[in-house]
């Protein structure tokens, strides 16, 4: 073929770059993740150098996300940086506190076993979120359902029955009144997608409103005021808290810095808080035990336990013992909650039932006592 005129074969190569599509942004899936810590561990634990783990590694993964954070560590490894530092350098793919696991690690030379405990939290931390999603999402799913259910069964009594009501001129109650105002409403197209609209940005500023400051402290301060859900939450805390500091303090950080990276990576404000206590009360001389008694978010079994790990020097033991018991507690008060949820679910239905029957055949039976 004929060679493209000298403009257009000038312009050729840049047309062929803003072809090109943008490199996959680095990002790690929490199996990824697992991955990367377990098969890195044993690969470290073999005698591999890192480089070349890294090479095996970007071999194996399958998302190109994770190919190119593998690929952008093991740039920043070839360039002399630490491990730690080389994942640094991927924001939002690792938290702070694996990052400060790993610096410790580096630190006191003992990286391989830190990222088999590191893979270890995050599949028991996995594991307990899907657990607590299976319990919520069937008993949550029924209510929905049954309650979709119940509205659409009572619009349409309250609907057939008001022109009955209208002509039989009864004297109907308030809650009668605003029920077939509202169903009349609804009726109409215009008026249904006007309400939808509503509660989809009702529930949309919620939503947002929850992500900000103000709404996670109230959030979180509200459901450890809850009667049922505050005990679970309370134990999901405690055994997340006492598993980054044992993750930590056993990768050989102090514990004010232990400390301090777990309060960092807790989302739960509360909980952020009693740290902060902690570390004000060991700031001022107190021992560890006596700090966690003083934030008054930790129970007597969790204090005392500390206590032993600090007599005996083993901290860390303690700390994963108190984890263990706490994902314990949390497994039974979940299977409490499952059979406890469903009797109450059934109330509820069985009240709102009530309410549409007492608002539908209320004025029925004063149509019917009129007629006689």
């Amino acid at each position: 073929p004929d060679p493209a005129p000298p403009h257009l074969a000038a312009a050729m190569p840049e047309v062929r770059e803003r072809a090109l599509p943008p490199p996959p942004r680095p990002r790690l899936a929490t199996t990824d993740r697992l991955t990367f810590f377990s098969a890195l561990s044993n690969m470290l634990t073999a005698g591999i150098p890192l480089a070349r783990a890294l090479d095996s590694m970007c071999e194996q993964l399958v998302d190109s996300g994770a190919r190119t954070a593998m690929k952008r560590i093991r740039e920043e490894i070839r360039r002399g940086q630490p491990l730690s530092a080389a994942m640094a350098a991927l924001p939002g793919v690792f938290t702070q506190l694996q990052l400060g696991v790993i610096r410790g690690a580096e630190a006191s030379g003992r990286l391989p076993p830190a990222l088999l405990r590191l893979h270890d939290y995050e599949e028991r931390a996995m594991a307990l979120h899907r657990r607590m999603r299976a319990v919520l999402t069937y008993p949550l799913s029924v209510f929905a359902c049954a309650i979709c259910l119940v509205l659409i069964i009572g619009r349409s009594m309250v609907t057939g029955m008001a022109p009955l009501l209208e002509q039989a001129k009864v004297e109907v109650n308030l809650v009668t009144r605003l029920a077939m105002a509202l169903a009349k409403t609804l009726d109409q197209p215009v008026a249904m997608i006007v309400f939808v609209a509503l509660f989809a940005a009702a529930l949309h500023a919620l939503a947002r409103w929850l992500q900000t400051t103000a709404g996670r402290d109230w959030r979180d301060r509200t459901l450890l005021r809850t009667p049922i859900v505050a005990r679970l939450l309370r134990r999901v805390q405690t055994a997340r808290i006492c598993e980054m500091l044992g993750l930590l303090y056993g990768s050989g950080l102090p514990v004010l810095q232990c400390l301090d990276l777990t309060a960092r990576a807790c989302d739960n404000v509360v909980a952020r808080d009693a740290i902060a206590v902690v570390v004000d009360e060991l700031g001022q001389g107190n021992g560890l035990s006596d700090s966690f008694a003083r934030s008054r978010f930790f129970d007597r079994t969790v204090v005392q336990m500390i206590a032993m790990g600090e007599e005996t020097g083993q901290l860390q033991l303690a700390l994963g013992k108190i984890a263990q018991y706490n994902e314990l507690e949390v497994q039974t008060a979940l299977d409490q909650f499952a059979v406890a949820i469903e009797p109450l679910m059934f109330t509820f239905l069985g009240v709102v039932v009530g309410v549409i029957a007492l608002v539908a055949f209320a004025p029925l039976y004063h149509v019917l006592e009129a007629m006689t």
